[in-house]
């Protein structure tokens, strides 16, 4: 996958904090407002979601890392297609959000383009990176 040359604790830390620092902060920022929070919480995990898919998905269908436990073609292709339909679900619902944000502003709704672009080339950085 990506060569992250640090401890095991560091790299933890890291993956545990990139989920964890968002949705509390959600959990911190929508305390008056459940509904909201409920959302806003679903939206997270709808965005976290591929990145723990897609490196389970490589891992799986190594047959360096699984060998003959490897998955097979059908269920390969299975799980890039509900990968693919995730990711894509993702970008159609944050669409109308950026629209939305446009209201707002040039530099908001580039801002979110931005973040969007960021998210995408992630998930880019993960499918197109080699298990060893």
């Amino acid at each position: 996958m990506m060569r992250l040359r640090a401890s095991p604790w560091l790299r933890l830390f890291i993956s545990r904090s990139t989920s964890l620092v968002p949705t509390m902060l959600v959990g911190v920022l929508f305390t008056s407002r459940l509904d909201q929070f409920d959302e806003w919480l679903n939206v997270l995990q709808s965005l976290a979601l591929p990145f723990a898919l897609i490196p389970t998905l490589k891992l799986a269908q190594s047959s360096h890392v699984m060998s003959e436990f490897a998955v097979g073609p059908r269920w390969r292709a299975f799980g890039w297609l509900a990968a693919a339909v995730i990711i894509a679900l993702n970008v159609y619902l944050l669409l109308p959000l950026i629209v939305d944000l446009a209201s707002y502003g040039v530099a908001a709704a580039c801002m979110a383009l931005a973040l969007l672009g960021m998210y995408l080339l992630f998930v880019y950085i993960l499918v197109v990176s080699k298990v060893e």
